[in-house]
C-alpha cells in the first residue's frame, strides 16, 4: 500500500491554544540550501545537536498560524488531545516518573520536571517522539538530587564510566578520554563511525550518578569514499529498514555530508532515518528537512516495487551488520528462504548475537529469524570473575542499582535471581548482564512485583538488542469493562504513527484483546500488540495477518 495522507475534517474543539514554546521559531525555506563542500572530520554531531537543528525547522512564529499541513486536517493531534496522549505514554512507562509535565505548541512539545537519571530523561524524550502529531521534543527535564549517602563523587564516577567502557565488548578497544566534573561526563577521542560514538555515549549514560554526557568524540572514517558510493549505501539502508518509509525521502550527498529531504510520519521515524544516514564515510547527516505529517498512515511500501528476493534481503542484512560495531568484526552469515532468515556463525559476546538477530528482524521482507549463532568468547574469563563483573555492572546501572540481584555463572552462562519491581527492570538486568565480555548467555529468573506488560520498542531503546522481541508480563487483572478496554486500545492505535488503525479490528473478551486485520510488517504487528497492552488488556490474542507489501 502506498503512503496516503488522510484528509480528515479538523475538529476545532481539539485545536486548543498551546501553553508554551521554548524559543522563537525560524522561518523555513522551501528550497534546500546547497551543502557546503570541503568538510573535514569533526566532533560527531550528537543527537541533541541534531534535535535543536530539527526544532529550528519545525517551530512556528507565535504571532502566526502554523503553515498548512496534515496536522491541521487530523482531529485531535493539536492541543490537549496530544498532551493527554503523551502523558499517558509516559505514565505507562516504569522508568519515567509520573510527574513529568508536558506542554505543546503546534506539535513542538516540551517536557519538564525531574527525572532520576539520564537514562530516564532519554527514554522520556524518545517516548514522546512516538506519539502521532509530535514534531519535535524540547528537553527541559532536570535530574533530581540523589538521596543522602547515594551521591557518587567525581573520582568514583570516573572509574565507573571507565569500567563500563572497558567491560563492554564493543567499546573496550576504543581509545576514549573521559573527564568528569560535578557529575557531568565529557568523552573525547576518535572513533570510526557515528554509531560507535552513539554507543559510547549510551554506555556512559547507563552509569548511575551521571548527570549529563557531552560527547566530543571525533568521527574519522577508516578510508574516504566517493559520494556516489555513500549515496547508494544510504538509499539501501533506508530502503531496507522496516521501521522507515523511504518512499517519500530523497537523499543528497556532498563531500561526505548527507542531507535527507521529504516526509515522515513521526519524530521517531525521523530520528531512525537520520541514523540510517550514517553509513561508512559520512561526516554529517542533516535530517531537518524531513517534514513530519502526522496524518500519514503507518509505514507502507510502494506497491509498484517488485517483491524482494532472498539475495536482496541477504545483501541488505550484510550491509546493516557491517555498519553495526557490535557485529561488524564477527563472521555472521544470513541465509534467506522466503521471509525466513537463518543466522549462522560465531561471535564473542551475547549482545552481538542478539544484535544480529535484531538487525535481521528489522529488515524489509523478513518474517522470522532463526538465530543459530554460537557465542565463543575470545578470551576465557573465570566464572567467579564474570559473576563479580556482572554484579558490579548491575550496581552501576541507574535502573538496576537498587535491587539485590544474585548472580551465578557456570561456563559463561549467567543466572540472575532475586526480585525487581517491573518488567522494564527485568529486561534491563538481562541487557546489562549480557553486555559483559565473556558472558555466553543469560538466564533471567528474577521475580517481578508489578505484572504490567513491558513491550520492547525499537524506536525508544535502540541500543537494547537483548530486549527484542521482548514482550513480558505477569498475571494481569483488570477492573475495567471490556468495551472500555476496547475503546482505550482504539485510542492507543489512533495516537500511534506506526500502525494503520483503519485496518485493525479490536474486540475484548474478559480482558483479553483480540486483534484482527492486516498489517504490512512485523514491526507494525508488534506496535499494535504494544498498544493493546497499553490500553489495558490482560492478554492479547494476535490474529493479525502480516502481508509484506510487494516492494
Amino acid at each position: 500500500m502506498a503512503v496516503v495522507a488522510v484528509a480528515c475534517e479538523r475538529d476545532a474543539a481539539d485545536a486548543d491554544e498551546p501553553t508554551s514554546v521554548s524559543k522563537a521559531p525560524q522561518e523555513q525555506s522551501s528550497t534546500p540550501e546547497p551543502v557546503a563542500a570541503g568538510k573535514t572530520a569533526e566532533s560527531a554531531p550528537r543527537d541533541d545537536e541534531a534535535h535543536a537543528r530539527d526544532a529550528e525547522k519545525e517551530k512556528t512564529m507565535p504571532e502566526r498560524e502554523p503553515r498548512p499541513s496534515a496536522i491541521d486536517e487530523c482531529p485531535g493531534v493539536v492541543g490537549r488531545g496530544l498532551v493527554t496522549a503523551i502523558e499517558r505514554e509516559l505514565r505507562d512507562d516504569a522508568v519515567v516518573p509520573d510527574d513529568v509535565t508536558v506542554t505543546n505548541r503546534y506539535g513542538v512539545v516540551t517536557l519538564s520536571g525531574k527525572v532520576p537519571s539520564v537514562l530516564a530523561e532519554q527514554r522520556a524524550l524518545r517516548l514522546a517522539e512516538t506519539v502521532r502529531g509530535v514534531k519535535v521534543v524540547m528537553d527541559d527535564l532536570e535530574l533530581e538530587a540523589r538521596e543522602p549517602g547515594k551521591t557518587v563523587d567525581d573520582p568514583t564516577l570516573l572509574q565507573d564510566v571507565k569500567q563500563a567502557l572497558l567491560q563492554d565488548p564493543t567499546a573496550d578497544s576504543w581509545k576514549i578520554d573521559i573527564d568528569v566534573k560535578d557529575g557531568r561526563v565529557t568523552l573525547r577521542g576518535a572513533v570510526d563511525s557515528w554509531v560507535e560514538a552513539q554507543h559510547a555515549e549510551w554506555v556512559a549514560m547507563s552509569v548511575r550518578g551521571v548527570r549529563s554526557v557531552d560527547s566530543q568524540l571525533t568521527v574519522k572514517p577508516p578510508a574516504p569514499r566517493v559520494d556516489s558510493e555513500v549515496l547508494q549505501d544510504v538509499q539501501a539502508r533506508l530502503r531496507w529498514d522496516a521501521l522507515v518509509d523511504d518512499s517519500l525521502i530523497d537523499v543528497f550527498v556532498d563531500d561526505g555530508e548527507v542531507r535527507l529531504v521529504g516526509t515522515v510520519g513521526s519524530a521517531a521515524e525521523r530520528r531512525r532515518a537520520r541514523g540510517d544516514g550514517w553509513v561508512t564515510g559520512v561526516v554529517d547527516v542533516d535530517a531537518s528537512d524531513l517534514q513530519i505529517e502526522p496524518c500519514l498512515e503507518a509505514v507502507h511500501r510502494d506497491p509498484a516495487r517488485s517483491g524482494p528476493t532472498g539475495e536482496e534481503i541477504t545483501r541488505a542484512i550484510v550491509l546493516a551488520m557491517a555498519l553495526e560495531p557490535t557485529v561488524a568484526s564477527h563472521r555472521v552469515e544470513p541465509q534467506v528462504i522466503g521471509g525466513l532468515v537463518t543466522l549462522t556463525g560465531t561471535v564473542d559476546n551475547a549482545n552481538a548475537r542478539a544484535t544480529a538477530e535484531r538487525i535481521a528482524a528489522h529488515t524489509v521482507g523478513v518474517s522470522k529469524v532463526d538465530n543459530r549463532i554460537e557465542v565463543r568468547p575470545s578470551k576465557p574469563v573465570d566464572d567467579q570473575v564474570l559473576a563479580t563483573r556482572i554484579d558490579q555492572a548491575l550496581l552501576r546501572n541507574p535502573v538496576t542499582e537498587a535491587y539485590e540481584i544474585d548472580v551465578t555463572v557456570n561456563g559463561g552462562h549467567a543466572v540472575l535471581s532475586g526480585q525487581v519491581d517491573d518488567y522494564a527492570e527485568f529486561g534491563e538486568a538481562t541487557y546489562v548482564a549480557s553486555g559483559i565480555e565473556g558472558v555466553v548467555a543469560v538466564d533471567n529468573r528474577l521475580s517481578v512485583v508489578d505484572p504490567e506488560a513491558f513491550v520492547y520498542d525499537p524506536y525508544v531503546v535502540p541500543f537494547h538488542p537483548y530486549l527484542w522481541p521482548g514482550r513480558w508480563h505477569g498475571t494481569l487483572a483488570t477492573t475495567l469493562a471490556d468495551e472500555r478496554i476496547a475503546d482505550e486500545i482504539r485510542d492507543e492505535l489512533f495516537w500511534s504513527p506506526f500502525v494503520d488503525r483503519d485496518e485493525i479490528q479490536v474486540t475484548v473478551e474478559n480482558g483479553k484483546a483480540i486483534l484482527r486485520g492486516k498489517v504490512d510488517s512485523w514491526a507494525e504487528r508488534d506496535a499494535a500488540i504494544e498498544n493493546a497492552y497499553e490500553g489495558g488488556a490482560v492478554s492479547v490474542d494476535d490474529q493479525l495477518v502480516v502481508e509484506q507489501s510487494e516492494q
